[in-house]
């Protein structure tokens, strides 16, 4: 699943998540992973993704 996309150096890149297979049975595990923001605040990754 790609979670975030970003630029550096002016490129793209995309940032991808991986889970173990017993974690991603149900879309439900994936919606509340959290990531960190550039604030670094924890932000649970369905407030930024399309499931």
């Amino acid at each position: 699943m790609r979670a975030w996309r970003y630029t550096m150096d002016g490129r793209w890149y995309d940032v991808r998540i991986r889970l173990k297979e017993n974690q991603r049975d149900a879309t439900e595990d994936i919606r509340y992973l959290y990531v960190r923001n550039m604030f670094g605040e924890m932000i649970p990754i369905h407030r930024f993704t399309i499931f």
